[in-house]
């Protein structure tokens, strides 16, 4: 019986690594520069033309309001580093 436990516990302890885990949060500032590139990108512009006039944190995303050329676009970044809104 102990030993059929034991079998089971190293196979459990086997397959641990393949578990897929939750990405690491990414800090304010990552996520800030992260929507500057994705908007310059995207609007063909500079980087040192994206202004960021607000900043919000929810409880998992950022949202941020962005001055790209005198239009307003909001940018939202999930906790995990991924853009989910430009526009």
């Amino acid at each position: 019986m102990s030993m059929k436990i034991a079998v089971a516990a190293v196979s459990i302890a086997a397959f641990l690594p393949l578990i897929p885990i939750e990405a690491q949060a990414v800090t304010q500032s990552a996520a800030k520069n992260i929507c500057i590139n994705q908007a310059a990108i995207k609007h063909n512009s500079l980087r040192g033309n994206v202004h960021i006039n607000r900043a919000r944190i929810h409880s998992n995303t950022y949202e941020f309001g962005l001055v790209i050329n005198d239009a307003q676009f909001n940018c939202i970044v999930t906790k995990g580093g991924k853009v989910r809104y430009l526009g």
